[in-house]
């Protein structure tokens, strides 16, 4: 492994960057997550601010897609998950 990669992971981020999008992106698992209608499981902020803005941080990093009220895991988020 190049010194490159061990200094941002293999994810691209830094070993701090990625405990905090890996703790944030549980904590919205945990607690926006919710299954549609239509059998999707997927996560609504409820418009409260804290719950916006873990989306808004999520889909930045194309962990999610963010449709307003909250948003679907991307299958970028999926496996991000699967190996966190």
């Amino acid at each position: 492994m190049s010194v490159f990669k061990w200094i941002k992971g293999v994810w691209g981020y830094s070993k701090r960057e990625e405990e905090l999008l890996e703790a944030l992106a549980w904590m919205a698992v945990q607690y926006l997550e919710h299954k549609r209608d239509d059998g999707v499981e997927a996560l609504y902020h409820s418009f409260m601010s804290a719950g916006e803005l873990t989306c808004a941080v999520l889909d930045t990093h194309g962990l999610i897609v963010d449709d307003g009220s909250g948003g679907e895991w991307t299958e970028k988020g999926k496996k991000f998950l699967a190996d966190h």
